[in-house]
Parts: C-alpha cells; structure tokens; sequence
C-alpha cells in the first residue's frame, strides 16, 4: 500500500486523487474492518463483561461490537477481496462466530469475488442495506462556515452532550445511560476526535473521525453524523465534516473513507465536499 494513494479514475466522474479499483476496495474495507475492530477491543478494555469480541483469518475480520453496541457495530468485513468464497468453510466460521449471540453479518463490498454471494444465498442470507462508500484523497479542500455555524472538538468529559445530540435526533436510547456512555466513549478515544457543531450557540450537530493504520499508511473514517432535525438545511453536516477534512490534514492523513446511503444528502455532502463514490456495499444478514 502506498503512503498516498495514486488517483485517477477513468471516467467521466473522475477527480483527482483518487483511483477506484480492486485494490482500493481491498484498502478501504482493511481500514473499515480494523476501525470496527479497534471499536470493539476499546469496549472490552473499558468493561470485559460487555463480550466485544473480534476474530481475523487471511484478511478478513469478524467482529462483534458486544452487548449495547448495536447491530451496526457487528460485520465480517474483506470476505471476497482476495479470491473465491467457499460457503462450507468461510461462510460456516462467520456464522459460528456469531452464533448464539445476534444474526450473523457480512459487508460485501461490490468488487469481491461473485462467489461469495452465491456463497451467501446458499446459507440463507440476505440484502439488508446497500450503501455508497465513498472516498477523498489529499489535499482536502474546506469550505467557510455557514452563518451562525460554529465547530468545536469535544472533550471525552462531553460525551453526556454528544449522547443528548444523538437523542434529539433519532429518540431516546433503548438501553440504560451507561450502556450509552460505553457505545460512545470509544469515539473519543485517541487517535479518534469527535466535533460539535452548534447553530446560533445551540448544540445541533455532531461527527466522528476514526483513524486506523500507522505511520504514513493511516485513513480517516467520517462517521457518526447527527444533526437535530429541527436544524437540518443549515449546513451543520457540511461544517462538521469539513472540521473533519481539516484535521485530517493537521493529521497527515492520505485517504478518507465514509458511507452513504445512495442518492441522498449525505452523499451529495460527501460528493460536494470532493469524495468519489469508490463502489456500494451490501450488507448480508443471515435469516
């Protein structure tokens, strides 16, 4: 891999920086799959008993955000990227890991081998969400603040602020305060930094960066966007992620990684702010 990813894309949505192929897709869920992954072994250091767990074989990781955590935190990531897909085999050490536990996931990015689809139609799985991922390379580009629009690091001592966010924007939590503070508090944990951003000096918004990798092999994942609804329209996501682009570029970082669904406002945030959209990922669930 190399320290800053060669870019070109042969077709009429090319930018520069960034080239969309095998490789790339290999990078990109690697990076995706070791941030899952770093998510979980942070709650097991902050409370074992959670049951976060995480197994890798050849390039795939399987991992299980543990209790409180959510589905979303819990995927195998990478099966396909590097050859055929054997149902009896792969597909088998996926849903034993999960086993007992919550349904067994798998991300499939749309370059993988077509075997690991047909793979996964013979043990019962199926399409539960398709999403865009999408890509920047560096330099970034940053645009100015909307009007009454501030953006701000937030301590880890704020994560009660980030959690009244979440809940202003998608309802109150299932599970107990605490289980909140733990789903949260491995996104403020360094090298991870987490903004606010507040419309007229109102809290209105917030997003993560998860950075995985060493050295000069390092990737931004931009996640975690919320926005109040009654703030929506304001610019609150397109400042918060180019809070995101600029410390990326404090950071040093050569690649940014993010997810969308297609056709929506958020990738047409991600695509005005410079990413490409690399390729779509299914997400499989076993039923």
């Amino acid at each position: 891999m190399s320290a800053a990813p060669d870019c070109t894309r042969g077709n009429d949505d090319s930018r520069p920086g960034v080239r969309v192929d095998i490789e790339l897709a290999r990078r990109v869920e690697r990076f995706s799959g070791a941030s899952a992954a770093a998510y979980a072994e942070a709650r097991v250091r902050l409370d074992a008993s959670l049951g976060a767990r995480v197994e890798r074989r050849d390039g795939v990781v399987l991992v299980d955000g543990g209790r409180g955590a959510g589905d979303n935190s819990s995927a195998a990531f990478g099966l396909g990227l590097s050859g055929p897909v054997i149902a009896d085999d792969d597909i088998v050490w996926v849903e034993r890991f999960y086993e007992g536990v919550r349904p067994a996931r798998v991300q499939v990015a749309s370059p993988a081998d077509p075997s690991l689809l047909d793979a996964l139609g013979a043990r019962g799985f199926r399409a539960l969400r398709l999403t865009s991922t999408c890509v920047a390379a560096s330099p970034w580009r940053t645009r100015p603040l909307p009007p009454g629009v501030t953006v701000r690091a937030l301590a880890p001592a704020e994560i009660e602020l980030w959690n009244a966010v979440g809940e202003a924007t998608y309802g109150p939590n299932e599970g107990s305060a605490a289980d909140a503070r733990l789903s949260s508090l491995p996104l403020f944990l360094e090298p991870n930094i987490t903004f606010l951003a507040s419309v007229d000096g109102v809290p209105a918004g917030v997003g993560s960066l998860a950075i995985s990798g060493d050295g000069d092999h390092r990737a931004g994942l931009v996640l975690a966007g919320m926005t109040i609804p009654a703030f929506r329209g304001r610019g609150v996501q397109s400042a918060l992620l180019d809070a995101r682009l600029a410390e990326s570029a404090r950071r040093g970082l050569a690649l940014l990684i993010s997810g969308a669904a297609p056709a929506s406002t958020s990738e047409r945030n991600l695509r005005q702010a410079g990413f490409t959209v690399a390729y779509t990922t299914l997400l499989f669930q076993k039923h």
